[in-house]
């Protein structure tokens, strides 16, 4: 589920034999030059967000491929849309697309994961200009599975890059963004589906950054890790000291071995 967000970027055993270096200015180096010029580090990258919906029954696992981009032209361009299967696994069942938008603009890609209670929830980050001032969007389906969806609510923020929604060991959602002031933000659920008031800041200065992570729900030490790549081209971390915890680092940003 959220394949886009399921490399396992971090080792953190490995990482941890490094930490005296975790502090120091990174020297710029061939890798981080490559990675600088790569496209899936493109802050707002027009890509499609894949999700799977999964459905257990009698002890089989069926996932139904859900996909959902910016519509790049025509009726409705720069609005949200989707596609899914109907037929588990079957790629000859995607439905036609389908513009889900409301009318508001967005920037770059969708993040989408599913909710705790089976229904897909997808996130954009709204055009500055013309939307909601770079607010965060989610809307959720009304229904799993049905294609019917809710409209758009506001989680507020100023998003500077696309959003990326990530799942806590016990099912909660987690969302981060890059702020325009350059400082990565979050802001989660609590178990009644209901959010948290207020965005939190890690901080930092990421001025060409898009945030990813790792979902607590299906590493193995139950643990969400994110990372951000910063203006020097280096990739960089943080993750929950215990599963649903604190973060760790607490005001500092892990300086990854490598850079992806």
């Amino acid at each position: 589920m959220h394949g886009r967000t399921r490399n396992g970027l971090l080792r953190i055993a490995t990482a941890l034999t490094v930490v005296a270096a975790a502090q120091v200015a990174a020297s710029w180096t061939t890798a981080s030059a490559v990675a600088c010029t790569n496209p899936s580090w493109n802050r707002f990258n027009p890509e499609a967000d894949v999700a799977d919906y999964i459905v257990e029954s009698e002890g089989k696992v069926f996932k139904y491929k859900h996909v959902f981009r910016r519509r790049d032209s025509g009726a409705g361009a720069g609005q949200l849309e989707y596609q899914r299967q109907t037929v588990a696994g079957d790629p000859n069942s995607m439905t036609n697309w389908r513009l889900i938008g409301d009318g508001i603009q967005m920037q770059g890609a969708p993040s989408a994961i599913q909710n705790r209670d089976g229904r897909m929830v997808v996130f954009i980050t709204t055009d500055y200009y013309t939307a909601g001032n770079g607010e965060i969007y989610f809307k959720y389906e009304l229904n799993p599975g049905q294609g019917d969806w809710s409209g758009w609510i506001t989680l507020g923020g100023v998003g500077g890059s696309n959003p990326e929604a990530t799942q806590n060991y016990d099912g909660r959602i987690e969302v981060f963004v890059r702020g325009i002031d350059s400082q990565i933000y979050h802001r989660w659920q609590y178990l009644n589906y209901n959010w948290n008031p207020d965005w939190g800041s890690f901080g930092g200065d990421f001025t060409d950054t898009l945030v990813r992570s790792e979902s607590g729900r299906f590493r193995s030490d139950k643990k969400i890790v994110i990372h951000a790549r910063g203006d020097d081209c280096i990739s960089y971390s943080k993750w929950q000291s215990s599963p649903g915890g604190n973060w760790y680092p607490p005001t500092w940003w892990f300086q990854e071995a490598t850079t992806n």
